[in-house]
């Protein structure tokens, strides 16, 4: 923990933390600002990447703290958060079976490549 938590006015609450190998990132607790204001709209975030240099390790310390597993597609490793997969259901329904039918297994369930 680089910092303990405090709260930004009535906006939320955020902590500065590390990782293994010293990344440095923040965790936020929504209150009034609930996050990114602008999402899955052209222009906004769309993804994150990660850079280390003990893959085993940032696996071991993002799956033990929120949950993330690994995903290899071949083309790289993501890391998923199946929750995303359901609500990438409720936008486009029958996503995951049409990613299915062309061949992206875990496609659904990318939150962002990372590795």
């Amino acid at each position: 923990m680089l910092s303990e938590p405090f709260d930004v006015m009535d906006a939320g609450r955020v902590a500065m933390l590390a990782d293994t190998e010293g990344a440095a990132f923040c965790v936020w607790q929504a209150r009034r600002h609930k996050g990114a204001r602008i999402v899955n709209e052209a222009g906004s975030l769309n993804f994150n990447v990660l850079n280390c240099r003990d893959l085993e390790a940032a696996k071991r310390f993002y799956g033990a703290v929120f949950g993330w597993r690994a995903l290899d597609l071949g083309t790289g490793e993501y890391w998923t958060l199946t929750t995303y997969g359901d609500y990438l259901e409720t936008l486009t329904p029958g996503v995951r079976e049409r990613a299915a039918a062309f061949g992206a297994p875990g496609f659904a369930d990318v939150l962002a490549r990372s590795l």
